[in-house]
């Protein structure tokens, strides 16, 4: 088996970086408001606080440069 076929297609990483650019909307978001994000870990529904605003934007930068690493 070649490595080419144990990458994640490039939809598939789309989706995944689209996902991570959501997850850190609903983070700013929830700070701004001061409540907690709802998600299911297995399958019971719990409220998580947000990180806080220097972790968000540290990994909001990791995720930029990354980027521009892959359109390089």
């Amino acid at each position: 088996m070649s490595s080419a076929q144990n990458r994640p297609s490039t939809d598939e990483v789309g989706a995944m970086a689209a996902l991570r650019r959501a997850r850190l909307r609903a983070e700013r978001e929830a700070l701004r408001t001061g409540t907690s994000l709802v998600v299911v870990v297995d399958g019971k529904t719990v409220l998580v606080p947000p990180r806080s605003e220097a972790a968000i934007d540290a990994e909001e930068a990791a995720d930029q440069r990354q980027r521009a690493v892959e359109q390089a």
